[in-house]
């Protein structure tokens, strides 16, 4: 029983850091507020494969990037499925579709001002319609 309370209290307790290691960075919450277009999605996705496929090292603040990459996506990835919008199998990881979106951020370059909900949906329902 003590176990469990000490797991709940652990998991609680990084969530909280790792919100205010989010919102206290100054130029991350800076980007989140002002910056909601495909240009800065592009750049925290770029954050996101240096991470991921490259395993390079990351600054706090490039991290943060990549992790708001992951997240947001996912979350859009979510609200879409959920909405019947796209079909995307269980067997695509998170890293295919950010690459999914990432490639269509660089084949259009000409669309990187829209907002990124707006690219990030586009981008899904063009690789993963539901038939």
């Amino acid at each position: 029983m003590i176990f469990k309370y000490r797991l709940s209290f652990v998991f609680i307790l990084t969530v909280l850091l790792l919100i205010f290691i989010l919102f206290e960075t100054p130029s991350f919450a800076e980007d989140l507020r002002s910056n909601s277009d495909g240009i800065t999605l592009k750049a925290w996705c770029a954050n996101y494969h240096k991470s991921v496929e490259d395993e390079e090292y990351l600054s706090d603040i490039h991290l943060a990037q990549a992790m708001g990459c992951h997240q947001y996506i996912r979350g859009v990835v979510d609200m879409l499925n959920a909405q019947r919008k796209v079909c995307i199998s269980f067997e695509i990881d998170s890293s295919q579709v950010v690459r999914v979106i990432t490639n269509y951020l660089d084949n259009n370059p000409g669309v990187l001002h829209f907002p990124r909900g707006v690219l990030v949906q586009q981008a899904l329902t063009d690789a993963f319609p539901c038939n």
